[in-house]
């Protein structure tokens, strides 16, 4: 039975370059043989790799007699009528058939995990399906044919490298398996080395091989299999611990108890605006994400004391990377769902120099839906498009151009209904809105191997953002005045070169500058207010910010159980002549082959939302602006981290992280008042007092527990729990709760999945139960604000009232189909199945005179399907 089950390689050595088998002229003369053994003497004779199913040979005899032809005349006259073919894949002659079991080809390359070089001479295996293996050629790469369906541990291992296994690798029909593996060098070598393999892929730890602490690797099949994650980025990353989306409309994240402005996104090496649909200036989120996840790479998403490389941010890091795109044939999907209807392509642009594509473009629009009765939103319809791309192009020297690109475009619109206003003597009937957000950065990076031991990269890109948003009144009397009308445009160009060198096993040091300039036009204009029709204010700027980072990073592993990293990075912002020089610290302890402990430390800095630098005040009498906050400085953080990591089994893992920040010189307003900067970023707001200073403080600490099993068996589980609190100093001198203390957070994310039929379909079911401390708002006196035509706060306890606690239950059932040439995927998925009403907030609504209750979504169904071939 396992010879059924088993692929049988005639050959297993190395073999490098592009060798042409198929033309190769041999002689056979054989009389009353089978197929297998003509190919046994092509092998023995010509040295001729063949790679092949035994049980699929057909068992018939045949004679055979040529002199001096084609291989491929050979194999023509051999297998006519047998119901095989044969192909040329990477130096080996694959003998297959559609008539059998449907098997698919597992490809990719290996990479040393510090340099990115490739690794020649690697043997990957796939090792729960005896037989099946490859050596990686001069550039690294290699190829498994013929795999059967199904999932598959798969270990690769080096002389001089610590062995990698990359469990329950997914194979499917509809696409080839194309996998990147990073090999990490060890630090000392014995005479003998006995490869078992046991070091596996860690999702706790990070690609980038810097980042030690805090830092978990974002899984694109997780965020595709995860309930409630919608295959968003940042809907995916409120599983881990530390992490919460508060929003049902919403994916900004908030990461241990932070301003989500403090969020940076990075993609393909190169700090980029916000990549969301229906963001704005302050936040860093949106209602969809422009990322489209059939195009991702698994990538690193990090919550604290970053490495040197990362700067202008303070709360945490998405470095977002795109596929290569398969490099031995074209693949295609398509996909309706709820990020709308989807194409996306890949493959290869020349095999022969390894260049690559990759491109996805996405469409949605709920005006069908609006037809066919269902409201989905709270009172308007969603409209946006996106594309994205990467082009890998090997300059034959060492080298490779890579030039990518993001582009989203959204708008929607919407009319809201006031339900008491009789204290108006006008009365207003209701409110109508417009709201559009575009997004685009179009990128080129060269990177090129100096040597095996040093790797730089070229960067450049040019990026861009505009946001509308406008609001009219409607009265009573059919008249209609325009509430407020907003403007914001960026634009800009990065430049960076980085340099990695690798001394030895020991040292590594990675270099680099990186230089932004940024244009912004902020327009603003509030046309009325409660007593007359005028201009109350009016902004229109074009503001420069121009931004210089560096950095140096330098890792040193003394002993194979102890590394150090240590670095410097440093940013200066012209606009106001502000800069920072960072010191970066961390230290990982391997207590033995399954534990460790983490240790870190790192200043950061970040710049402050653009509107509030180019704030003004305004001179009622003179009817004039000033300039109000141009040189506050950078919020500054001192983040200190420590953790434990047991992997007590191959499948299961603990982790417990406890973590502190200091944070200082955040904006407060020079007179006693509730603001501060610390609570901004998770609303449509861009409210800013008139003046500002940077002497605001916070503070945030907490604990984080991580229990995780990993898919095995057919099933997984993650389990997070987080206990935290999040103060900050206002103006007044007093600590108080910020927006976003929750104070604790409880996740589990749970799945299984049933092989059906005997061509590995699967049904999976995945749930995920969320509950979790909600968000603190201003306490409102509803008779104060009544008397005095605006918002007054109830007393001195800012955000002590608390919203009722966030709780939610999601649920998915999905089902993937493979046929000969494709594959697939359905779901159906609920979130909030339990339909809890989670608040969203208390607002005081001037014309209703009262505050008012806003709630989320409630149950919200949605299905997809998916095509792969």
């Amino acid at each position: 039975m396992l010879q059924r089950l088993c692929f049988i390689l005639l050959l297993i050595i190395p073999f490098c370059g592009h060798a042409q088998w198929l033309k190769k002229r041999v002689s056979i003369q054989e009389h009353n043989v089978t197929i297998e053994e003509i190919l046994v003497q092509l092998h023995q004779r010509y040295q001729v790799p063949f790679s092949y199913v035994r049980q699929y040979l057909p068992t018939a005899t045949l004679s055979i007699n040529i002199t001096e032809q084609p291989l491929s005349v050979v194999l023509d006259e051999a297998l006519l009528g047998s119901g095989m073919d044969y192909k040329e894949i990477s130096s080996q002659i694959v003998l297959s058939t559609a008539d059998h079991a449907l098997t698919q080809t597992v490809h990719g390359v290996v990479l040393d995990k510090n340099i990115r070089t490739p690794v020649p001479g690697v043997t990957v295996q796939l090792s729960n399906l005896s037989g099946k293996g490859s050596v990686t050629d001069e550039q690294g790469r290699f190829l498994i044919p013929q795999v059967p369906l199904g999932r598959y541990d798969l270990v690769a291992s080096s002389i001089g490298y610590k062995p990698v296994r990359i469990n329950q690798v997914l194979v499917i029909s509809g696409r080839q398996t194309v996998l990147p593996v990073l090999l990490e060098e060890n630090i000392y070598e014995s005479k003998e080395v006995q490869v078992t393999a046991s070091r596996k892929t860690d999702k706790t730890r990070s690609i980038n091989p810097l980042a030690v602490v805090s830092t978990r690797i974002l899984s694109v099949e997780e965020a595709n299999r995860f309930a409630g994650t919608r295959t968003d980025p940042s809907r995916m990353a409120a599983n881990y611990a530390g992490v919460v989306n508060l929003s049902d409309q919403n994916n900004d994240v908030i990461v241990r108890g932070n301003n989500p402005f403090g969020v940076l996104w990075r993609l393909e090496g190169i700090d980029i605006p916000n990549p969301n649909h229906y963001t704005y200036i302050n936040t860093s989120g949106g209602i969809f994400s422009v990322l489209n996840n059939n195009l991702l790479a698994n990538s690193d998403f990090m919550t604290s004391a970053f490495p040197a490389e990362y700067g202008n941010k303070n709360a945490s890091v998405f470095d977002i990377r795109l596929r290569k795109g398969n490099s031995e044939k074209n693949e295609f999907n398509a996909q309706l769902g709820l990020s709308g209807l989807e194409f996306n392509a890949e493959g290869p642009l020349d095999k022969k120099k390894g260049a690559t594509y990759i491109a996805g473009y996405r469409f949605l629009s709920f005006n069908f839906l609006q037809k066919l009765g269902l409201d989905i939103t709270i009172d308007g319809i969603p409209q946006f498009q996106d594309l994205t791309f990467k082009v890998n192009v090997p300059d034959g020297n060492n080298g490779a151009f890579v030039f990518f690109g993001l582009g989203g475009k959204s708008k929607i619109r919407f009319r809201d209904a006031f339900t008491d206003n009789r204290q108006i003597a006008n009365h207003v009937i209701s409110g109508s809105s417009y709201f559009g957000s575009d997004v685009g950065v179009l990128g080129m990076r060269y990177d090129h191997y100096y040597s095996t031991k040093t790797f730089g990269q070229l960067l450049s890109a040019i990026s861009g953002s505009h946001i509308v948003s406008d609001r009219n009144i409607h009265f009573e009397d059919k008249s209609i005045v325009k509430d407020s009308d907003g403007r914001f445009k960026e634009k800009g160009v990065s430049l960076g070169y980085h340099l990695t060198h690798k001394f030895n096993t020991k040292h590594l040091l990675k270099t680099g500058i990186n230089f932004s300039s940024r244009q912004y036009h902020y327009f603003l204009q509030i046309l009325w207010n409660d007593t007359s029709r005028i201009h109350v204010l009016r902004l229109d700027d074009h503001v420069p910010m121009n931004l210089l980072q560096g950095f140096a990073h330098w890792q040193f592993s003394p002993v194979p159980s102890l590394t150090f990293h240590t670095g410097l990075h440093y940013q200066h912002l012209f606009y106001n002549s502000q800069q920072a020089l960072e010191p970066r610290l961390s230290v990982e302890w391997r207590l033995a082959p399954k534990q460790r402990i983490t240790a870190g430390y790192g200043l950061h800095h970040q710049m402050q939302p653009v509107n509030m630098y180019i704030n003004r005040n305004y001179n009622r009498s003179s009817q004039t602006y000033t300039p109000a906050n141009k040189h506050i400085a950078f919020t500054g953080s001192h983040h200190y981290v420590a953790g434990y990591e047991n992997n007590f089994s191959s499948w299961f893992r603990f982790k417990a992280e406890t973590y502190y920040q200091s944070i200082f010189h955040a904006p407060i307003p020079i007179s006693p008042d509730f603001y501060s900067g610390l609570n901004q970023g998770l609303s449509y707001n861009d409210f800013v007092p008139d003046t500002l200073v940077s002497k605001g403080r916070g503070r945030n600490y907490g604990v984080e527990l991580t229990l995780e099993r990993f898919l095995h068996k057919n099933y997984y589980f993650l389990l997070t729990t987080t206990l935290y609190d999040s103060k900050y100093k206002a103006s007044n001198g007093k600590w108080y709760n910020t927006t976003f203390n929750g104070n604790y957070i409880v996740n589990l994310a749970v799945g299984t999945e049933f092989r059906v039929g005997k061509k590995e379909n699967v049904l999976a079911v995945d749930g995920r139960i969320i509950q979790a401390g909600n968000k603190r708002v201003l306490p409102v006196d509803e008779e104060a604000s009544r008397k005095n035509g605006k918002v007054v706060i109830a007393s001195d306890g800012y955000y002590e009232e608390q919203l009722k606690d966030y709780s939610r239950v999601d649920m998915k059932v999905s089902y993937r189909l493979n046929r000969l040439r494709s594959t697939h995927s359905f779901f159906v998925a609920v979130d909030n199945v339990l339909n809890r009403k989670n608040v969203l907030s208390k607002d005081y609504y001037y014309y209703e005179q009262r505050v008012n209750t806003m709630y989320q979504l409630g149950r919200f169904p949605y299905a997809g399907y998916k095509i792969e071939f």
